[in-house]
């Protein structure tokens, strides 16, 4: 019987509803949730970028699903479409937001803030060792922000690779 009481205390704690605010730490990323459009440019020439952020597992994560289209263009004669998945966690322990970056070229980034809005790699997967990359995120105002995408080869320092300015769709 004490068992039982035991398991049902516990199933109920674990099984609460979504948080009404998110995990302090990602309150900073508060202002990212929505759907975005906007315009992106840097090595892979010019391009439109989309972006759908939201809460996800409840609200403990930030989900941001990403595609930059990139036309054929002097500097991109093929042109191209780069599609990401991002996912925000809040370390606790750390006290520093966590970032994850799946890129549909296979790549996988992972990120540790630096400083407020400043990512830098900690790993990444997939690309020979030795590279690091910096994403950094401004607010703008209530409906845009900036981003800034930076990169480095193997002994080299951190350069910009593309700069992308997101409005508010809803």
């Amino acid at each position: 019987m004490r068992t039982a009481l035991l398991i049902s205390a516990l199933l109920l704690l674990s099984a609460h509803a979504p948080a009404d605010e998110p995990p302090a730490g990602l309150q900073r990323l508060e202002f990212m949730i929505g759907t975005w459009q906007g315009t992106s440019s840097g090595e892979p020439g010019n391009g439109t970028i989309e972006r759908e952020c939201t809460r996800v597992l409840n609200d403990r994560f930030v989900e941001c699903r990403t595609t930059v289209t990139y036309p054929a263009q002097e500097q991109n004669p093929k042109g191209e479409v780069h599609v990401e998945r991002s996912i925000y966690s809040f370390d606790k322990k750390a006290k520093k937001l966590r970032l994850r970056q799946f890129h549909g070229e296979g790549f996988v980034n992972s990120y540790v803030e630096a400083a407020p809005l400043t990512f830098e790699t900690v790993e990444i997967e997939n690309i020979p060792a030795g590279w690091r990359a910096r994403e950094t995120y401004e607010q703008a105002s209530a409906d845009a922000y900036h981003e800034t995408f930076a990169l480095a080869e193997p002994g080299k320092e951190l350069a910009v690779y593309s700069r992308s300015t997101l409005k508010r769709v809803k």
